[in-house]
């Protein structure tokens, strides 16, 4: 059987809060899970969220001129103003080696739900693996953030030269 839970709307700003579904003296059978629970995101302040950009492009090549694209999101109530900083964090690629480090804070209007946020990678003329870049948000001047890092990977485009000679 099937219980539902409305949930009354507001328009007042809360921390994520939890709803617990319990079931108890069973008149035959046995209760094999007697308590379930559901996190209730509230919609009255922006939900932070960051993502590769582009779903279908999760790893792209060192060439010179590349780039490895980010989408910042905020849904919810996004009538006001808000502030995120956003910054790369590492992976397995290295700094100022594999790609160009960045820290801001973005600044989103009133209105405002997306900004898009490119990282250079830097061309190389190493072989080796490839190098993974995550990227972090954090510090949200109002909401929640709900997806805080995520990673892309940069492919290695440099490939190891083997020849053969007689001696």
């Amino acid at each position: 059987k099937n219980v539902f839970v409305d949930i009354l709307a507001d328009s007042i700003p809360e921390v994520t809060e939890t709803i617990v579904g319990v079931i108890n003296n069973a008149s035959s059978g046995t209760i094999s899970s007697g308590a379930t629970a559901a996190s209730l995101l509230d919609d009255d302040q922006s939900v932070w969220s960051v993502a590769v950009a582009l779903s279908t492009l999760v790893t792209i090549d060192e060439s010179a001129g590349s780039k490895l694209p980010f989408l910042l999101s905020r849904s919810g109530d996004y009538s006001t103003a808000a502030t995120i900083d956003f910054m790369t964090a590492g992976g397995t690629a290295t700094a100022g080696v594999d790609y160009t480090p960045i820290s801001q804070n973005l600044s989103f209007g009133a209105g405002e739900t997306q900004k898009l946020v490119w990282v250079d990678i830097l061309p190389d003329a190493v072989a080796e693996s490839n190098d993974a870049v995550s990227v972090i948000i954090r510090n949200a001047s109002s909401g929640t953030i709900v997806t805080g890092a995520v990673s892309q990977t940069i492919l290695d485009n440099d490939q190891s030269v083997w020849s053969v000679a007689s001696i």
